[in-house]
């Protein structure tokens, strides 16, 4: 008989069992393509046929019919003998038989596959994932011990596509973890099981089947080890390497617990810049996160410019390179080599390489410090700077204030430019912008980080002056070009003298700039720098809506892992949304370890509608052990969890001197309004908070100023809240530490 089609799939997928069953049953002939996956389904022929590359895939004998979707290719091949009985009777029956089918998709294999699959190293394995899976999985088939209470098959007198979905479904579940305590609480699914999976159809494809005795449990599989990795990490990075880390190594060093394995990259002929070659370790490195605690790893770069090479050496949990480690998108561009620790030649050239000094076929470690970022500013001629462009934008003006004039920078049109750069390793660093004080996050930068593959290594601060720019006359404007940001920052000035001006958004302030050059009766709200670049007229200066404005930026670039005295981490995170509390749970890991949350943002994920993506950052390094303990008990309740880098606080000490001053004027002001005399001892910030409480505490008559107010928060700076509002026609700004007792405002007791 010749076959109606051909599936391709890599081998004992469980989705594709049912296609064969139901193939069987129907007496028919589908030949199952020899086929790798990552490398058949990536060519241009199979991508000509299926359009994506998931698997399996359906081809009909003619080449007429092509299909993805397990269920759907199932029920093409049930369909293809006339009078069958696997669709049903009739037109309920086929309704029944769709809906199991469907029931099967999106009820069973999902919870089946979260909860079997750490089992067999498909996947790493996640405490509140696996939790709700299983309760996901059971509570699906206390449906079906229900359904099959007084029936033998699920719909009908005869096994049905339902009944092949359905069962093929619980393949991996009975035999690994549905064990003979679930069996015996479950009669009635396990009678329905056992009669399928004796039927000759499904023998004849699944073979014999041995159910569980005993559920397999998710473990490392490992035994106890004396060597604590978390430990030696601190010890090396706190420590002199030699003697002092070298020593406490060998001391400690377990080998039946750990193994060593040299690493060389394969393609050492293609590498050309030291710092690229440097960039290549560090976006390695970041994709090595979920081996955190599995691994110590320490790669270099040896020789120098067109002449260089990358080696190290990785201390790994076991004796084989787990999944976390292989799983890594760069892998495969290294070899990894066990070697033996009680070889002398082994240990000093490993000694070498963890102290980072040392010679390899006479080429020298190359001078890479991954530190340069805590530094103000960088001196070396080779670096390059990628930042969101054109010239003269903001984010360049940060640039030249981080790294001055000697190094090398180039404009992106976009921020995923930027972040492709850095990651291909086209430039040492990248810098974009992150959040403005007072419009907020900026929304392209935060959704890039979702998919990034680079960290943020440092942060730097920028006054944004807003100007209005144009080469016609205020009064014949017609359009103004800004970013989004700009806008933002400048809307009450919008609003009142350009309130019936068109507002067209630009890619950056400097893009706005150039195209307000070339259109007339154009403006830009952009710096006083672009007016000089693109020959504009200032119509008006510093239009933004807040005194201190200011915009913080972040460098990225490798992963850097020495923490300073004072230091943020940022981390994004998902928590299941349907569970109450998942949310609160997830901070609560840091509130439990006394560590300070900072920021908090959220992104929809794009995986399904109103799932989100949560940004914290932090007080403190990755490396410390409150945030340690905090981001374990994270890692156990949230779904997914990514380090986006550790870097040291950078918060400039201008913003500090602007805040105190702006601070003792709103206290003058506020004072003169009120009438209350002056407290000579008090800093201006006490003075403010004094004044302000007995304002708020005074009678209904005198509270009118704040009734009346329009607030606004403007600035969120630590833990002053600066708010300006609009009281009777005149403006008043006030700074409180604490509870601001403002209608529609609440904070924190004082």
């Amino acid at each position: 008989m010749a076959p109606i089609g051909k599936i391709y799939c890599y081998p004992n997928n469980p989705r594709v069992f049912k296609i064969l069953i139901a193939a069987q049953y129907n007496e028919l002939e589908v030949e199952v393509a020899e086929f790798e996956l990552g490398t058949d389904n990536k060519k241009p022929e199979f991508l000509a046929k299926f359009h994506n590359e998931k698997v399996p895939a359906f081809e009909s004998t003619e080449g007429s019919i092509y299909l993805n979707e397990s269920g759907a290719i199932a029920y093409y091949v049930a369909s293809q003998k006339e009078g069958t009985q696997l669709l049903g009777k009739d037109k309920t029956e086929i309704s029944q038989v769709l809906q199991y089918i469907l029931f099967a998709e999106n009820e069973i294999t999902p919870h089946a596959n979260t909860w079997v699959n750490p089992i067999l190293g498909i996947t790493s394995y996640n405490k509140a994932a696996h939790n709700q899976a299983v309760d996901g999985l059971k509570k699906s088939l206390g449906i079906l011990e229900k359904v099959l209470l007084n029936k033998t098959f699920l719909v009908g007198e005869r096994i049905t596509l339902a009944d092949i979905a359905v069962s093929t479904s619980l393949y991996l579940p009975f035999k690994l973890v549905l064990d003979a305590e679930f069996r015996k609480n479950h009669q009635n699914l396990s009678r329905w099981y056992n009669t399928l999976i004796n039927q000759p159809a499904f023998k004849k494809v699944l073979g014999e089947i041995t159910l569980a005795e005993v559920a397999v449990a998710y473990t490392h599989f490992l035994d106890p080890s004396p060597l604590n990795l978390e430990e030696w990490k601190r010890v090396y990075s706190n420590n002199d390497t030699r003697p002092t880390a070298i020593n406490w190594f060998w001391e400690n060093f377990d080998p039946k617990g750990y193994s060593i394995w040299r690493v060389d990259y394969k393609y050492n002929e293609e590498l050309t810049k030291v710092f690229m070659s440097s960039n290549l370790i560090g976006g390695f490195f970041n994709r090595l996160e979920r081996a955190r605690k599995y691994a110590f790893g320490s790669l270099v770069v040896l020789g120098e410019d067109n002449a260089n090479s990358i080696s190290g050496y990785f201390v790994i949990r076991g004796q084989e390179i787990p999944e976390e480690v292989s799983d890594a998108a760069d892998y495969d561009s290294y070899n990894f080599q066990k070697v033996d620790h009680t070889d002398s030649a082994v240990k000093s050239s490993f000694e070498d390489f963890i102290a980072w000094d040392g010679h390899l076929d006479g080429k020298k470690f190359a001078d890479v410090e991954e530190k340069i970022m805590s530094a103000s500013n960088s001196s070396q001629k080779d670096v390059s700077i990628a930042y969101f462009g054109p010239v003269g934008s903001y984010t360049h003006q940060a640039a030249l204030e981080k790294f001055g004039d000697s190094v090398s920078y180039f404009p992106q049109s976009t921020i995923n430019d930027v972040f492709d750069s850095v990651e291909n390793g086209r430039v040492t660093y990248g810098i974009v912008p992150f959040e403005n004080s007072t419009y907020g996050s900026v929304i392209s930068t935060l959704d890039r980080f979702i998919t990034c593959k680079t960290q943020i290594l440092s942060e730097t601060y920028f006054k944004i002056n807003h100007c209005l720019l144009s080469k016609s006359n205020f009064s014949t404007l017609n359009k103004v070009y800004s970013h989004p940001q700009g806008f933002g920052q400048c809307q009450n000035y919008l609003d009142t003298h350009l309130k019936g001006v068109q507002r067209v958004d630009a890619m950056s302030t400097s893009k706005a700039a150039e195209i307000a050059a070339s259109e007339p009766y154009s403006a830009a709200i952009a710096s006083v720098v672009c007016a000089e670049l693109y020959g504009l007229d200032i119509l008006e200066k510093d239009i933004q809506d807040a005194k201190i404005n200011i915009t913080r930026f972040f460098i990225l670039g490798s992963s850097s892992d020495i923490p300073s005295d004072d230091d943020k981490t940022c981390i994004l995170f998902t928590v299941d949304h349907r569970k109450p509390g998942a949310l609160c749970d997830a901070l609560n890991s840091f509130k439990s370890q006394d560590v300070n949350l900072i920021k908090i943002d959220s992104r929809p994920s794009l995986q399904r509608p109103w799932h989100y993506v949560f940004f914290i950052e932090i007080q403190g390094h990755k490396e410390d052990e409150q945030v340690q303990k905090a981001l374990s008990q994270l890692n156990e309740c949230c779904l997914d969890v990514k380090l986006l880098g550790s870097y040291p606080n950078q918060r400039p000490n201008f913003l500090e001197e602007e805040i105190k001053s702006l601070t003792s004027q709103m206290a003058m002001q506020l004072k003169d309004k009120v009438g209350f005399r002056n407290y000579p001892s008090l800093s201006p910030e006490q003075e403010l908070h004094r004044i302000w409480k007995l304002v708020m505490s005074t009678t209904k008559e005198k509270r009118k100023v704040s009734q009346v107010a329009k607030s606004r928060i403007t600035q969120e700076l630590s833990n002053t809240i600066i708010i300006e509002y609009l009281a009777n026609g005149n403006v008043g700004i006030a700074a409180i530490s604490g509870e601001a007792l403002i209608p529609g405002y609440r904070f924190k007791s004082l």
